[in-house]
């Protein structure tokens, strides 16, 4: 066994690397160097081992406990933490030992500390994570006993990865991520009673509900950790199988359930990043600022869907931009340009009022065909005959037909999610695998894009000569050319001057 001084200095090294700041004199904060969440360590066993140490049975204290290999604890009398720090004192030749869930000796080092770690001393879960409504005692221990009944009744009936899957009421379609209209099951009786409660709290009148059946260790993420362990108010509690039951409503008009799509997975989530995402948009795509430098003198432009108004800047004199994000407009606004807040496929603009149109990365946001024609054909109904047009969105193939990636991708492919009730959520800077995907989006309040946090958008991203055909669909353009570059598809178009 290596000098115990080694062993301080290691410790030491290790605690500096995370941020935490050693120190030599009492702050009443202690840290446990090894006694963490990731040491299999329990906020109580935490708590029992500092009041017999200290022989106060009744002493208060404060322990944090980051998903690290140690904790941090704070004191109000510091000469409390003097105890503990003698205990595990580099002078003293007993090696210090604190148990963990499964009763094994874990040695420990207790230290004085300054400062923390970034987020060390934040509460293991929020108080109520953004989203969440948390409805108490909604059910009760013998209707929870009766739900496992009857789900564990029907268990056999699908199996995915990762979980076993039940259906009542409509089934879950995993092809089309919607509800069956043909395979329906009744809803037991435990379940219904459930349903009705739900359906007076949110108005929803819930007629899918898949219950999922997880065994220790599996999960999907980001939804569900793949762990076998919790952390209920940092205590180490082993997982057994875990039920969670899912409400959903069928929606049968394809132009609702489209609206909602839009709603929740687009504009509120541009509202939300709007600053981030502004930050991030700053340079015009070359492809757009040389077909915007074409533009005459005295032309007036309309960006539909405009962000922050990048690509209006050189032109803000003679254009008008159009942006879903309330948020993103008020960044346009702040930049002096011009812009109303509103869809781009009822735009409220009179007929023929502009001479060309932009519309950049933008179709791809609408989550049904019918939505992507009407698009185009706002954008025929508001230029003058003649008037020209360029409209870009993601594509599918990220490689040219040399097979050279785009600037976007990378050589390896986003990881499918087989047979997933979700869209698949794509991995940045890797090969799309799906046309209908959730992209992340990286902020600074989001952190990494996979990050169960992180904000996601819907995309349809398309294959080749699919924007080709909806413009030519839209009825109104003389002219259609689709091209590639860099991972988009390229319409320019040209109204019809015969109306």
């Amino acid at each position: 066994m290596p000098p115990k001084s080694k062993i301080f200095a290691k410790a030491r090294a290790r605690l500096t690397s995370f941020g935490v700041e050693v120190v030599k004199e009492p702050t009443g904060q202690v840290v446990i160097f090894n006694g963490g969440r990731l040491n299999n360590i329990s906020k109580s066993k935490i708590e029992s081992f500092i009041r017999t140490a200290t022989e106060m049975a009744n002493l208060q204290m404060k322990v944090f406990m980051p998903k690290k290999s140690y904790s941090i604890v704070e004191l109000q009398d510091k000469s409390l933490c003097e105890i503990l720090t003698n205990l595990s004192a580099s002078d003293s030749e007993k090696p210090l030992f604190l148990q963990d869930e499964k009763s094994k000796d874990v040695s420990i080092l207790f230290f004085h500390i300054s400062s923390a770690g970034e987020g060390d001393l934040e509460d293991i879960l929020p108080e109520k994570p953004e989203g969440l409504e948390l409805f108490e005692n909604l059910i009760s221990k013998e209707e929870e006993d009766e739900i496992e009944k009857e789900v564990m009744k029907k268990m056999d009936s699908s199996e995915l990865k990762h979980r076993q899957v039940v259906h009542f009421g409509h089934h879950f379609d995993y092809t089309t991520n919607s509800g069956s209209k043909e395979d329906i099951s009744p809803i037991p009786d435990a379940i219904e009673r459930i349903r009705t409660k739900l359906v007076e709290d949110f108005g929803e009148d819930f007629d899918q509900i898949t219950a999922n059946i997880y065994t220790p260790g599996d999960g999907i993420p980001p939804h569900i950790m793949a762990r076998k362990n919790d952390y209920p108010d940092g205590n180490v509690r082993e997982r057994g199988n875990r039920i969670s039951l899912t409400f959903r409503r069928c929606i049968d008009d394809e132009e609702e359930a489209a609206r909602i799509i839009e709603k929740n997975l687009v504009k509120d989530v541009y509202d939300h990043i709007a600053d981030d995402f502004s930050a991030s948009r700053y340079k015009m795509w070359p492809l757009v600022e040389e077909f915007v430098d074409q533009v005459p003198k005295d032309h007036f432009v309309v960006d539909l869907g405009c962000g922050n108004g990048k690509n209006l800047l050189k032109i803000k004199d003679r254009g008008l931009g159009l942006e879903l994000s309330s948020n993103l407009a008020k960044i346009c606004g702040s930049r002096n340009i011009e812009v109303a807040v509103g869809d781009c496929t009822r735009t409220q603009l009179r007929d023929e009022i502009c001479d060309v149109v932009i519309s950049i990365a933008v179709l791809h946001h609408m989550s049904s065909v019918k939505r992507r024609v009407e698009a185009l054909k706002e954008i025929g109904r508001i230029l003058r005959p003649g008037g020209k047009a360029m409209v870009t969105s993601w594509a599918m193939e990220q490689t040219n037909e040399e097979g050279k990636a785009s600037n976007y991708a990378k050589k390896e492919n986003s990881a499918k999610s087989p047979n997933s009730a979700h869209l698949p959520i794509h991995k940045a800077r890797t090969n799309f695998e799906a046309q209908d995907v959730l992209v992340p989006f990286k902020g600074s309040k989001e952190g990494k894009s996979t990050d169960p946090a992180a904000k996601h958008r819907f995309y349809h991203v398309f294959i080749e000569g699919e924007m080709k055909s909806l413009a030519q669909e839209a009825g109104c353009f003389q002219e259609i050319k689709e091209v590639y570059d860099d991972g988009n598809y390229v319409l320019f178009l040209r109204k019809s001057i015969d109306k």
